[in-house]
């Protein structure tokens, strides 16, 4: 896999196909506000799957995840501040717990077993597959102690994936292959009750996802002929094909309100993310680069991805040996040590941020500026490649991480909005 500058976020502006152009049959962007702004992919550009934050209001990509490893089918804990992911990195499958805020990954799993599929509960727990007692089955573990309860290692139908859990966390939906193919099943877990939701089809059915409602559940089935989505009341009854389409379409899941579902198609010669309303109507294409998209899962909650320290202005300055200097004013409602802007990046188009091997930021802020609104602060000495003429400027803080107003500098102009560049 590709590798990159550990950082713990990285913005990528690709040639991105945008939403299409409102008509009848189409999905705007005007009808997406309100809702938040990130959503979760898991993105192959060819060498392997790493984890990447899709901002459908600014078409920009910001890999968060990335190493030689394989990291895929992750998933946001309910507060918007944990993404649980399931990689190899340790040379077997784990679940890892990546936080927003800090960049900080960790290991929830620890076991030479796989673990893999990860999802989350209403009360923060993560419901998983691991195959530790002989067989892949599902279990609860809990990021607070990593203690672990098994849900169907006991049952005599094995094996179990793809784990969601319901809005009220009284019932798992989940895809067992006891019946002779996938099924999507569902787990009443105060009375330890099994039904298989889909028994009606010999064909394999996975990846059910519930709407926020609680009141439906999403799923993938190759009935058809061809993968597709499909969604179901929760006994099981009134199943519907969503997509009804002849490629394939598949890995659906809701937006926070429930009016919409955003899934991966193939429909225009590779994985793309698409969107469509809830009943299906409105297939409308909302991102394609070329990579390979996969898992999209829509960030639950607006306020914690939307980091409250802004770049103000901009002064790029050129050296007469060839270096450059950044004078970046930034305002942030500081209030002390507890929360306060802790730093700033320069970030190139291809998401390399100029920074020493050791930084944590191009320039870092050592101390809280509760009493400087909005304040300015020099970086010396850096070096940006031949042929690049954009920078992006954005600025951090300590709770809320990235997400505030960003300054891009156009270095073959004297001035623009929020910027100005000396020669």
């Amino acid at each position: 896999m590709r590798r990159f500058v550990p950082i713990f976020l990285l913005v990528l502006i690709f040639g991105l196909s945008r939403i299409q152009a409102q008509t009848d049959d189409t999905i705007s962007l005007d009808e997406l506000i309100g809702l938040p702004e990130s959503i979760l992919l898991t993105v192959n550009d060819g060498s392997g799957n790493d984890l990447t934050l899709y901002n459908w209001q600014t078409g920009t990509l910001t890999p968060i995840v990335q190493n030689e490893a394989d990291d895929s089918h992750a998933t946001w804990s309910p507060d918007g501040q944990t993404i649980a992911f399931q990689t190899n990195r340790d040379g077997d499958w784990e679940i890892y717990l990546y936080e927003v805020a800090s960049g900080t990954q960790t290991n929830l799993t620890q076991n030479d077993t796989s673990d893999m599929y990860p999802n989350w509960t209403a009360n923060g727990d993560v419901v998983h597959m691991s195959d530790r007692s002989g067989a892949p089955a599902l279990y609860l573990s809990s990021p607070i102690d990593s203690t672990i309860t098994g849900l169907t290692d006991e049952d005599d139908c094995h094996p179990d994936y793809h784990p969601n859990m319901s809005p009220d966390a009284n019932h798992l939906a989940y895809r067992a292959d006891c019946a002779g193919s996938g099924d999507i099943w569902l787990l009443d877990i105060e009375n330890d009750k099994r039904t298989n939701l889909t028994a009606d089809s010999p064909d394999t059915d996975r990846y059910p996802a519930w709407s926020p409602g609680g009141e439906k559940i999403l799923f993938v089935s190759d009935r058809d002929g061809n993968e597709e989505i499909y969604v179901m009341d929760v006994d099981g009854t009134n199943v519907q094909n969503l997509t009804n389409h002849p490629a394939a379409d598949a890995q659906g899941s809701w937006s926070p309100d429930g009016r919409f579902i955003i899934f991966v198609s193939n429909r225009e010669g590779q994985p793309d993310l698409w969107i469509m309303d809830a009943d299906g109507e409105r297939p409308t294409k909302l991102l394609s680069t070329g990579d390979t998209f996969n898992w999209p899962w829509w960030h639950p909650k607006e306020t914690t991805m939307n980091g409250d320290a802004d770049v103000e202005f901009v002064r790029a300055t050129l050296s007469d040996d060839g270096t450059w200097r950044f004078d970046v004013t930034v305002r942030h409602e500081d209030t002390g040590w507890e929360d306060y802007a802790n730093g700033w990046d320069i970030v190139l188009p291809d998401g390399i941020v100029l920074k020493g091997k050791d930084d944590e930021f191009t320039r870092l802020l050592l101390h809280p500026h509760e009493t400087e609104q909005p304040f300015t602060r020099s970086q010396s000495g850096l070096v940006i490649p031949d042929g690049v003429t954009t920078v992006t400027v954005r600025a951090h803080d300590l709770v809320d991480g990235w997400g505030g107003r960003e300054v891009v500098v156009d270095l073959t102009q004297s001035s623009g909005e929020n910027f100005e560049v000396i020669r």
